[in-house]
């Protein structure tokens, strides 16, 4: 098995990384999939929708 994940342990991470986990930190309200929120399930959809046409 290769594992491929060096996000977390990559630095520096760039700052649109630091700046996007900080406004989710910040302005989010809980679990994206368990909430009423359509504005934090939609980050996470939007988010899917992008990684899969890299």
């Amino acid at each position: 098995m290769i594992y491929f994940d060096n996000a977390s342990t990559s630095f520096p991470k760039p700052t649109e990384v630091i700046d996007g986990v900080h406004n989710l930190i910040t302005n989010a309200s809980g679990n994206a999939m368990r909430t009423t929120s359509t504005e934090d399930t939609d980050i996470v959809f939007e988010t899917r929708k992008k990684w899969q046409n890299c």
